[in-house]
């Protein structure tokens, strides 16, 4: 993922110049006693640290 996110900066051309391409994730490994929502909450706690 590291290496995703420093090839999109360091992608440059005529049409993406006026402007930064990133993106953030977040990976959650399910465990039996999370609800779906709490999983994708988990997933989404992660995004958000990687953000910063």
């Amino acid at each position: 993922m590291k290496k995703i996110k420093v090839a999109a900066a360091d992608y440059e051309s005529d049409e993406t110049k006026y402007f930064a391409i990133d993106f953030s994730f977040g990976l959650a490994e399910f465990e039996e006693n999370l609800s779906v929502d709490d999983f994708i909450k988990s997933a989404d706690k992660q995004m958000y640290k990687n953000k910063n």
